[in-house]
């Protein structure tokens, strides 16, 4: 089973995919971590590799194709991407697509909290990602992000604990295994 979590930061993707890899022994793979990872060896922040990727596809094909290749390769996998149900909707047949998500504020908080920054300066970088990744996606794909129609399921994960929702996204995995016995 390919299972992929996705969301704009700050929405949980990563706490959820690892609780859900955790929970069946899968393996747990982040896009995000690969383009941190990317962004590191080239002495840059996300966001500056985010506006870097807006004039070079080739940043963006990088990593998008070292979540497909992984995603053909392990029968059992836990994929944190932001295009990845959109790229990897019709590749298998034993794909769980859910996608997370929460008010700006909420998800600003959250990562303020994370990385130790304050609230407006964590609104004002989701901000600029968001354009960034609308704007790279629409043009390089064809994929417009707003259209949450590929996924089986939306969770609003404010006002929800981790555990909460990791439960609501867990049933349905487990539905979805039980269907296909």
């Amino acid at each position: 089973m390919l299972v992929i979590i996705s969301g704009p930061p700050g929405s949980g993707k990563t706490t959820i995919a690892k609780l859900i890899a955790g929970t069946y022994g899968w393996e747990f793979v982040s896009s995000g971590q690969l383009f941190r990872q990317t962004a590191l060896e080239k002495g840059m922040s996300v966001l500056e590799l985010n506006k870097e990727a807006e004039k070079n596809i080739e940043i963006d094909e990088l990593i998008d194709r070292k979540t497909v290749e992984i995603s053909f390769s392990k029968e059992r996998v836990v994929l944190e991407t932001h295009v990845g149900a959109w790229i990897l909707k019709n590749s298998r047949s034993d794909v769980v697509s859910v996608y997370l998500t929460a008010p700006i504020w909420e998800r600003a908080r959250r990562i303020a909290n994370r990385d130790g920054k304050d609230v407006m300066s964590s609104y004002i970088e989701i901000v600029e990602r968001e354009f960034s990744h609308r704007k790279r996606f629409y043009e390089y794909y064809g994929i417009d992000i707003t259209d949450l129609s590929v996924f089986d399921i939306v969770v609003n994960t404010s006002g929800l604990t981790p555990q909460e929702v990791f439960n609501i996204v867990n049933a349905y995995i487990r539905l979805r295994m039980k269907l296909s016995d």
